[in-house]
């Protein structure tokens, strides 16, 4: 397959809101925006040593978070897939 297959693939499988995510990240501006932010902020936390931390703090808890979350939702995700895959 190629990638853009592949991609459309993908993208037939995720529910509505997450096409539109997609869709609207992949613009070039908005694309071009979140890669802005993300240099701004490693830069940020290159320079500062105090935000590093308090950065690092922050990442931690959504990693915490996330993982949290994906766990309680597992069960369901299990129970929502169609049998024989």
């Amino acid at each position: 397959q190629h990638a853009g297959e592949a991609d459309t693939l993908l993208s037939a499988s995720l529910p509505p809101e997450m096409n539109v995510l997609r869709r609207v990240a992949s613009l070039p501006l908005v694309n071009s925006a979140c890669d802005l932010a993300a240099t701004a902020y490693a830069s940020t936390k290159e320079s500062h040593p105090y935000v590093r931390s308090i950065c690092d703090m922050a990442e931690k808890g959504v990693t915490s978070i996330t993982s949290a979350a994906v766990s309680s939702a597992q069960p369901v995700v299990t129970k929502l897939e169609p049998e024989g895959e």
